[in-house]
């Protein structure tokens, strides 16, 4: 049996933390009002009932069979990244078949979304949503997991893997599930490591959101305008001393790599290379607290070049690794990573990126033309002074 003292600890840690650092690639969020609740599902556990009032495609399940794996993915017809995921679901539905059961459970639909409307969605896709589909009309499943288990701050897609034991085995990202999923399906997965891990980077989660609120003495408006450097800087440095896990998660990051660049602009060149080869997972990458920083410089003189190229690098990086890039990536990040690599004195990489810029502006045509002219003036500039 699991150690009791995990669970306890996760219960504490959902107590005094009110959020936790949100994803800003890839999930949709549930609305603000609804409150984190004290957690009452830990992994180990056994799953809750799969109760449903409607199933919309595949045969219901009355109950979770020993020997054989369940895969829940929820979603709804809205979330542009879950309508990206569920090729890649159904891929990993098709080539486990066997072993697994994959669930797609739409949840948090609009009042005025009808049933019909849903179902004409699941028909739409096709093979494209190859796997199970249950309409969580009472909101009973979303409540029993994603709730229960603490897991509304990260939003959706959001997936849930049952072992075969009938044990909530992991909860994370559906781009991750094809990382994991084998190691449940053979019973090489460690339960305890699982729960122990959950545990600690809720514990840092609570640490570096009180780092960011903690940041808000030395800030005057955005994250970069902060009055006194110094002091945030050393107000970091010591929480990092204190707890060194917290040198890569993203408040953190945010608030040193910020301060270097007002105090000393070589270290923060330093510190946003490792910021740019760490990685923790698709919603902790370190370089977002670089791309985020650069963006906002309007207060900040840049003296050291080299901090350009660090931050087309790092753009370079998001978008390689952006798990949905069909959904993901936009006219913007181009036209970003195109003006960095201008900055740092590549004419032929700033011209390659804003020629993508107005390329994916005028395919995708989600942009305003008022925004697609000024991608196209930028590029004029760029080739112009070439």
């Amino acid at each position: 049996m699991i150690n009791r003292f995990f669970k306890y600890f996760l219960i504490f840690i959902s107590l005094v933390s009110t959020a936790f650092a949100q994803d800003i690639a890839n999930a949709e969020v549930e609305p603000a009002n609804n409150k984190n609740s004290a957690i009452s599902l830990f992994i180990g556990d056994n799953a809750p009932h799969l109760s449903a009032s409607k199933w919309l495609k595949g045969k219901p399940i009355q109950g979770y069979q020993r020997g054989h794996v369940y895969v829940l993915e929820f979603w709804a017809t809205w979330c542009a990244p879950c309508r990206a995921a569920m090729p890649h679901l159904s891929k990993l539905a098709r080539e486990f078949r066997r072993e697994a059961t994959f669930i797609g459970v739409d949840v948090m639909e609009p009042a005025n979304v009808t049933e019909d409307q849903i179902r004409r969605f699941v028909d739409s896709m096709g093979s494209k949503l190859d796997y199970s589909v249950v309409m969580d009309k009472d909101n009973s499943i979303n409540a029993a997991f994603i709730h229960a288990a603490g897991q509304q701050s990260f939003g959706i897609p959001r997936t849930i893997v049952i072992d075969n034991y009938g044990k909530l085995a992991w909860m994370g990202e559906p781009a991750d599930l094809a990382k994991v999923l084998p190691y449940i399906i053979d019973r090489q997965w460690d339960l305890k490591k699982e729960l122990e891990r959950n545990a600690w980077n809720r514990y840092i989660d609570s640490l570096d959101l009180e780092v960011q609120f903690g940041l808000q003495n030395f800030r005057k408006g955005s994250i970069n305008a902060n009055d006194q450097p110094d002091s945030a800087l050393a107000y970091v440095e010591s929480a990092i001393a204190k707890t060194p896990a917290l040198r890569y998660r993203i408040s953190t990051a945010y608030g040193k790599f910020s301060a270097l660049l007002k105090t000393d602009q070589k270290k923060a060149l330093e510190y946003g290379y490792e910021l740019f080869n760490y990685t923790d997972s698709i919603r902790n990458p370190g370089y977002e607290a670089v791309i985020e920083v650069m963006a906002d410089t309007q207060t900040t003189k840049i003296t050291n070049t080299t901090l350009y190229k660090l931050a087309a690098v790092c753009y370079e990086k998001k978008i390689n690794r952006l798990p949905y890039p069909e959904v993901q990536l936009t006219a913007k990040m181009y036209s970003s990573l195109a003006y960095y690599y201008w900055k740092s004195g590549e004419p032929e990489k700033a011209i390659n990126s804003q020629k993508k810029a107005v390329a994916l502006g005028k395919s995708k045509n989600r942009i305003k033309p008022t925004e697609l002219e000024k991608l196209e003036e930028s590029l004029v500039l760029y080739e112009a002074n070439d």
